[in-house]
Formats: C-alpha cells, sequence, structure tokens
C-alpha cells in the first residue's frame, strides 16, 4: 500500500490534465492522445497528502476528476492558459501534465465544412507557451512541467527545463510499450537542476504520481 504524508498540508497547487482542443469548425478539431489520466493522479495524491488542488482538465480526458480536488473543465490551449494564469499567482505549486497543443487553427470555420467544397484552406498560428510563461512570471511557487520526447530523450528535458525556468521536467516516453498514452502504468524519468536525473521504475500512474511527490516537496518552501 502507498504510504502517504501530510507533506503538503496547507499548500495550494494547481495541477493541469488531459489534451487541449482546437476547433477546425463546429463539429471538428484538432487533439492529441493524451488520456489525462497521470494529471489526475497527481491531483489526487496531492489532495491526499494535504494539499488544496485546483485541476484544470482539458475536456477529453477520460473518465471523472478526482473527486477530492476543485475542477475546471477547459476546451483550447487559450482557456487553459487563461485557466492557469487566474490560479497561478495564489498556488505554491504548478504540475503541467496537460498536452496543450502547439498550434491552433487561426480560421476556424463558422459551420461544418462540406467535402464538396474541396481541401480547407488551414491557416495555423503557434499557441502559448504556459509553462514558459509561468517559469518567467513566479516569485516563490514551484513550477514542473512534462515533456514528451520521442527522440533526445534527456538532452531534450534538460533544454526545456533550462529555457523554460522551471524546477523539474518530468520526462515522459511513449515510444515505450508500457508508457502508452491511456495506459495505467508509466516509466518517468525525473530531470532538475540540483541532481543526476532519477529514473522511476515502470509502475502505475498512481505510484509514480506518489514517487514524484517524494521529490519535489524539496521545491515547496517552508
Amino acid at each position: 500500500s502507498l504510504v502517504v504524508t501530510d507533506d503538503l498540508s496547507g499548500k495550494s497547487v494547481v495541477v493541469t490534465s488531459g489534451p487541449t482542443r482546437e476547433p477546425i469548425d463546429p463539429v471538428r478539431f484538432v487533439s492529441n492522445r493524451s488520456s489525462g489520466k497521470m494529471g489526475d493522479a497527481i491531483a489526487k495524491q496531492a489532495a491526499l497528502r494535504g494539499a488544496n488542488v485546483t485541476l484544470i482538465r482539458g475536456r477529453g480526458a477520460e473518465g471523472e476528476p478526482p473527486a477530492e480536488v476543485k475542477t475546471f473543465v477547459v476546451e483550447t490551449a487559450a482557456e487553459m492558459s487563461s485557466a492557469v494564469k487566474e490560479h497561478f499567482t495564489s498556488c505554491n505549486l504548478l504540475v503541467m501534465t496537460a498536452a496543450v497543443s502547439d498550434w491552433s487553427i487561426t480560421n476556424p470555420a463558422k459551420s461544418k465544412l462540406k467535402k464538396h467544397v474541396g481541401e480547407p484552406g488551414i491557416q495555423w498560428k503557434q499557441t502559448e507557451d504556459i509553462l514558459a510563461w509561468a517559469g518567467q512570471n513566479r516569485t516563490a511557487q514551484a513550477v514542473v512541467g512534462f515533456a514528451l520526447e520521442t527522440s533526445n530523450h534527456l538532452e531534450g528535458a534538460q533544454k526545456k527545463l533550462k529555457e523554460k525556468n522551471v524546477d523539474m521536467i518530468v520526462l515522459n516516453d511513449p515510444t515505450q510499450s508500457h508508457s502508452s498514452f491511456g495506459g495505467d502504468s508509466t516509466k518517468l524519468t525525473l530531470v532538475a537542476n540540483d541532481k543526476a536525473p532519477v529514473e522511476l521504475p515502470v509502475c502505475t500512474k498512481k505510484e509514480a504520481a506518489n514517487k514524484l511527490f517524494d521529490n519535489i516537496s524539496r521545491f515547496l518552501q517552508g
């Protein structure tokens, strides 16, 4: 059984989870395979450790959010950004597990695109980098981001750590069979500036959330 401490008692934690959806027209959208299970497990674990938890959850995440946390459901990357900014100032810790779209569509159609009209002329624009924003605007908050890397894993995570000015990047390799999107188990590597990378064994997302908080607590002040 998992040993849970109350080391987050009195702390305010914001967690993002799940995918975002960028509309093409009123019925179609661009999204990704994120299930939200890892973020939900982290939010629940933070609550079990005594934190006051706000979960910002992308529509399309699987199942129900944990009952122990306050949940806000968002759809687009822009909505997720607004929600994070709203709750960031007053939190002690932000954990960004959501798979936020890097691109949105500048000209979503007002009505359903018809096949006979031909290929839609879709224009893309980059979405805001929410993790980088948090890294730039934090005062005393600890900030943890997740990175999905399919090549040069460690190098990519270490680059992200410095560029985004965060405390930790949690590296997830979706090419591993046990780390498939939507699965119940995962293999994570914790990358931080103050110590060598910590490779967690393959375990359930619930166990991974527990181990993650064992490693995050050193970044929380007071």
